[in-house]
């Protein structure tokens, strides 16, 4: 089955930025990359849990969590948040999709706990965004 045309703009987005800032900072740690396109891949699933990333990887969890915010200046949880919001912002921007079907694309099972995050990240609601980004 094929993703919508807007999540796979969003991820694509999403992928475009984290690298830029990578590069720009030179960091090019294999173990937080691994993990990072783990985080990508599943921007979508809702039911993905960020320690499904950190199976079997060489450091214990502990120094792995450090070494990530370290290089990403986030933890695992709050960068797959951080990917799934700008994934969110995209579709808001480029589709006319509703602000439910938005957050399911995103990766986000609860449209309410969607709209709460969004809403504090941005300072609008998503459906205010929606209309903001299109005037």
């Amino acid at each position: 089955m094929s993703e919508p045309a807007g999540a796979q703009i969003g991820r694509i987005v999403a992928l475009v930025a984290e690298l830029s800032r990578r590069a720009a900072r030179g960091e090019r740690d294999a173990t937080v990359e691994r993990v990072e396109n783990i985080l990508i891949e599943h921007i979508q699933d809702a039911s993905f849990r960020v320690e499904g990333a950190l199976t079997g990887l060489p450091l214990s969890r502990f120094h792995f969590m450090k070494v990530f915010k370290k290089a990403t200046g986030r933890s695992p949880r709050q960068y797959l948040i951080d990917l799934r919001m700008r994934a969110a912002m995209n579709l808001l921007k480029t589709t006319d999709m509703p602000v439910q079907e938005v957050a399911r694309q995103s990766g986000f099972d609860d449209p309410f706990y969607f709209s709460r995050i969004f809403s504090r990240r941005t300072g609008v609601s998503p459906a205010a965004y929606k209309v903001r980004s299109a005037s």
